[in-house]
């Protein structure tokens, strides 16, 4: 069994902690944030894994930004100008 942030959050496996974080969606970045400022204020740190989740987290929900920006850019223009 993999966990992260003192068993806040629990894998079978590293495999399965792996998948998790490769295939992550807003809402599973989101809880993940939210486990780890729980952890964070419980115990004042984080370790190298917990803190290279973080960052894979707020990349994720930036890269979702980024797109979610982009699309509606497009859609606001039908014509295909900026006028």
């Amino acid at each position: 069994m993999e966990s992260i942030f003192g068993g806040l959050i629990e894998f079978d496996n590293h495999k399965e902690f792996d998948d998790y974080i490769q295939n992550m969606d807003r809402d599973k970045a989101l809880l993940i944030i939210e486990k780890q400022i729980e952890y964070f204020v419980l115990q004042g740190g984080f370790s190298l894994t917990e803190n290279h989740v973080l960052y894979k987290c707020l990349n994720k929900l930036k890269e979702d930004e980024n797109k979610n920006q982009g699309n509606l850019l497009s859609d606001d223009d039908s014509n295909g100008d900026t006028n």
